[in-house]
């Protein structure tokens, strides 16, 4: 039997929601390039090097105005992370009772060390001056 979402977890839905169009106002509005208000990376301020993160403020903004391969160069790995979330989301909205939930890649046992490589290793080639390509 499929049940609807339960009162706290649609007070969530509507939290994030309200959460990530404020977040959508403010980045597509604003470009990050441009305007100062906008944190810069602190890791990269610190050692000169580019963190997993930087370059992410301005993907964000360019995938809001439909620049989707600018957004790709600026982190490629935000735009996974992104579909990522929105399987996630969905999954979370269609199953919220977690036993009813398909198995998934998500919820495999591996799948923590697995995006942690991931994360590592677009952390040392972004690095690297050969692969220039890959730094925002």
């Amino acid at each position: 039997m499929k049940q609807g979402l339960t009162r706290n977890k649609q007070i969530q839905l509507l939290l994030y929601l309200v959460l990530g169009f404020g977040l959508i106002a403010v980045y597509s509005t604003f470009n990050p390039e441009f305007s100062s208000f906008f944190p810069s990376c602190p890791f990269h301020s610190l050692t000169g090097l580019y963190c997993p993160g930087c370059g992410s403020q301005r993907a964000i903004y360019d995938l809001l105005h439909a620049k989707f391969l600018r957004a790709f160069s600026h982190n490629p790995l935000l735009i996974l992370g992104i579909l990522t979330g929105v399987y996630k989301a969905m999954l979370w909205v269609k199953y919220p009772n977690s036993k009813d939930a398909p198995n998934n890649l998500l919820y495999h046992q591996r799948t923590p060390w697995v995006v942690l490589i991931i994360i590592i290793g677009f952390w040392i080639l972004r690095n690297i001056p050969l692969l220039s390509y890959l730094q925002p």
